[in-house]
């Protein structure tokens, strides 16, 4: 039950009508990626199955655990030989270099989106990019106000596109050390 009567002394029951009741569904869980030593995955490892065994469930390729060093996932790259993380050659090649005079709206929220990501994943403190920002952070104000359209092609000043390209070289160029 997820809601109970707050008029009750107890909170331990749910009347009737206050129950919601969830019917049995079939999950299905994709990738679960664990990192850390050798002895810390086999912990883990354990923890899951043990968690899995409660709910009654079953891994469908249990025999699959396979310990990786160098994999791609949500748009990195990860390379856990040397401790390092980059940004996928697919990622890079989203990411428009350099960076347009002239850029719509709708790319333009599609850059700060995969620029953003990228310098969230390499640990790049985002106030070295503040200028592109309070930009874009303008650009989207005038969209609400219903001045610029999806559409809309923007004139990028010299010196926003100066912090755009700034942004676009560090996320491009940098790679983070977890170590």
């Amino acid at each position: 039950a997820l809601a109970g009567f707050r008029e009750s002394r107890a909170h331990d029951y749910c009347r009737p009508e206050f129950c919601y009741r969830v019917p049995a569904r079939l999950v299905w869980i994709d990738n679960i990626r664990l990192c850390g030593s050798s002895a810390e995955m086999l912990v883990a490892a354990r923890w899951l199955d043990e968690a899995a065994a409660c709910m009654r469930v079953t891994w469908k390729a249990a025999d699959s655990l396979d310990a990786v060093s160098e994999y791609d996932f949500v748009g990195g790259h990860w390379q856990h030989g040397n401790a390092t993380l980059s940004i996928t050659t697919r990622l890079q090649g989203k990411i428009m270099a350099p960076f347009p005079t002239r850029i719509t709206f709708e790319d333009l929220i599609s850059q700060v989106g995969r620029l953003g990501h990228a310098i969230g994943m390499l640990q790049i403190p985002a106030g070295h990019f503040y200028l592109a920002m309070k930009w874009y952070r303008r650009q989207q104000n005038a969209f609400g106000r219903g001045l610029v359209r999806l559409t809309d092609l923007l004139d990028v000043p010299p010196s926003v596109r100066s912090s755009f390209q700034h942004w676009v070289n560090s996320a491009l160029s940098s790679t983070s050390f977890s170590r």
